[in-house]
């Protein structure tokens, strides 16, 4: 598997596991390969999500991408089992759009070719 596909799943899987984390019910992961980016889109259902974990994961997804040591990155995507990550994946996406109408939290990322 090529390395755009390999990040672009962990990315994914990423975000996956910090949801559940949160309580997600359920969760849908979808990828397209649009002209000038891959976006990757994440809906899942979540009760009573707490406004303090939303903003924290609009803060750690929201920094500047990071293609100068992108290669490093990568690799430590769900190093640890314990805490995500979710600043590294801020790190490897160039705009995120997360929206919560409870009980659905959508997360859109974009990532430029």
């Amino acid at each position: 598997m090529d390395h755009v596909k390999s990040r672009l799943l962990k990315i994914s899987s990423e975000i996956a596991f910090f949801a559940f984390d949160l309580g997600a019910e359920s969760l849908q992961i979808n990828i397209a390969n649009n002209q000038k980016a891959y976006e990757i889109t994440i809906e899942c259902h979540i009760e009573g999500l707490v406004e303090d974990k939303l903003k924290d994961l609009e803060e750690q997804l929201d920094v500047p991408r990071r293609e100068d040591i992108e290669e490093y990155l990568w690799e430590l995507l769900g190093e640890d089992e314990e805490s995500r990550e979710l600043s590294l994946v801020g790190m490897m996406i160039d705009e995120v759009k997360i929206s919560y109408n409870r009980p659905l939290l959508n997360i859109k990322m974009f990532r430029n070719k």
